[in-house]
């Protein structure tokens, strides 16, 4: 006599596989929130500690290299080769940035503060303003050799973002990439870092590497081409947000993060 119990097969029926299904929904649905939060406390954080690590960087670079009074060259001039045209800029913030002409009296302020060259973004069918490889250009006070300034509207988030009173000042602020090619690069860091964001971006077409901020001695105007000569001054590091953000906006956007989870 055949024993049928023994070759019965063993399994779930489809009932206890609904359960199952309904259970995990449910917990994903629980777990979502968190993973989301994760992520932005994670953005937040680590933008907050790279700022800090890329300011100490610059620092160290001109007192190692220059004795205080140099900075690196071949940081990305944030204009495409051949080209006054600004890259596209992290969320699009296109108000925040202006592309002037370099004068005699700006030029002047840069190579006092040991910049001489930038690194411009690649152009045309397949380029890639973040991980591209530039192409080396030599600052001249001519027509078409031009630098991104910031604009009323980025001085105003500068500001708050360095903490640094932009509203007094007369001087323009020149803004450029630390990207990597920068003579930063196996000195005082080991790689340009990259800043990723919370959000979704196309890194190929917007400029995703965070920002080292020069301050121009200039008058009211407070453009390159009022610029009155004098050396350069590193203002500090900000991430390509829109607004731009220092250490304390990624330190708020933390607390924000967190403050939700616990309402």
């Amino acid at each position: 006599m055949k024993n049928y119990k023994a070759n019965k097969q063993s399994g779930m029926t489809l009932i206890e596989l609904a359960v199952v299904l309904v259970i995990l929904v449910g917990l994903a649905g629980l777990l979502i929130p968190y993973v989301s939060s994760f992520i932005g406390k994670t953005h937040a954080a680590t933008s907050g500690q790279t700022i800090a690590a890329l300011n100490m960087a610059m620092n160290r670079f001109s007192n190692e290299a220059f004795g205080g009074g140099g900075f690196p060259n071949d940081l990305d001039s944030l204009v495409e080769t051949t080209t006054t045209t600004r890259v596209g800029i992290l969320d699009s913030a296109t108000t925040q940035y202006n592309s002037e002409v370099i004068s005699a009296n700006a030029l002047t302020a840069l190579n006092n503060a040991g910049i001489s060259t930038v690194m411009d973004q690649q152009t045309g069918t397949g380029a890639n303003y973040t991980f591209g490889a530039g192409t080396q250009r030599t600052l001249t006070a001519v027509a078409g050799n031009n630098l991104i300034v910031l604009s009323a509207s980025g001085r105003a988030f500068l500001g708050q973002a360095l903490g640094i009173n932009t509203a007094t000042s007369n001087d323009a602020y020149v803004v450029f990439g630390v990207g990597p090619s920068s003579e930063l690069n196996g000195r005082t860091i080991s790689e340009a870092p990259v800043h990723f964001h919370a959000g979704a971006a196309d890194y190929a077409a917007r400029y995703s590497r965070f920002l080292a901020i020069f301050s121009v001695p200039s008058t009211a105007t407070q453009d390159l081409a009022t610029a009155t000569g004098g050396q350069a001054k590193f203002e500090g590091i900000v991430g390509p947000m829109n607004p731009i953000e220092g250490i304390g906006g990624h330190i708020q956007e933390y607390r924000e993060i967190v403050a939700a989870e616990n309402s």
